[in-house]
């Protein structure tokens, strides 16, 4: 949200005028699909939760299937966030370098909102998958939220010591 409003507002000069729209439409597209998610994220932990509810009884195969396919979409999830929050965060930091003066700071708290999505994301991630080192989804989580990282630490120096 914050995003779409510093790039709406954000007063371009004359010639970044044409390019402003399709950053708009960015913007809003990546806070439309944050909001997806955020639901997707909360029915995949539900999912999660009623796998591990079945009775260990006599199918506990279904059940350690059912388990694995719900934890698995709940590892997705966060992941999808972790790449929307990157994207946002990288959009956000252009624009607290870009933006005039009185939307700056919006755009710097977007990026910093976003830098902590990511992260938070990528913990989200790791702790799902467990001891599986293996899988690229940890590796790619983490990737996401380091990029996340750098822009916010970027936008803090630009705007020094507060």
């Amino acid at each position: 949200g914050l995003a779409a409003m510093a790039t709406r507002y954000g007063d371009p000069s004359p010639p970044a005028t044409a390019g402003v729209h399709s950053l708009v439409e960015r913007a809003e597209g990546l806070r439309r699909r944050a909001a997806l998610l955020a639901d997707a994220d909360a029915a995949a932990y539900g999912r999660y939760l009623d796998a591990t509810r079945l009775p260990r009884g006599p199918d506990a195969e279904g059940r350690r299937r059912a388990v694995r396919a719900a934890l698995t979409e709940a590892t997705d999830v966060p992941l999808e966030i972790a790449e929307v929050a990157a994207e946002v965060a990288d959009l956000a930091a252009a624009l607290a370098r870009s933006s005039k003066a009185d939307l700056r700071g919006d755009a710097a708290a977007a990026v910093l909102l976003a830098s902590a999505a990511a992260t938070t994301a990528a913990i989200l991630v790791g702790e799902n998958l467990g001891r599986d080192v293996d899988d690229p989804r940890r590796d790619r989580a983490a990737m996401l939220a380091g990029s996340a990282q750098a822009a916010a630490a970027a936008v803090v120096e630009l705007f020094g010591p507060q």
